[in-house]
């Protein structure tokens, strides 16, 4: 939930800052605002699952698709 929440916030962040227009397609939201997003947040995962071992019942990797 902690990842999704900040997935969520940080597309939400590249969109308002990328399209503030918001004439974009779902493609374009998946490549430019949720694809990134999701690569942040990879990393500090990554980080955290190596530093402590309460983040490795989790997993590593980290799963996001957009919904239309």
């Amino acid at each position: 939930m902690r990842d999704q929440n900040a997935i969520l916030k940080s597309a939400s962040g590249f969109l308002k800052i990328l399209y503030p227009h918001l004439s974009l397609t779902p493609d374009d939201y998946d490549r430019d605002c949720l694809q990134p997003a999701r690569q942040l947040r990879q990393f500090i995962r990554n980080s955290l699952y190596h530093l402590d071992e309460e983040f490795r019942q989790y997993g590593l990797s980290i799963g996001v698709e957009a919904k239309p």
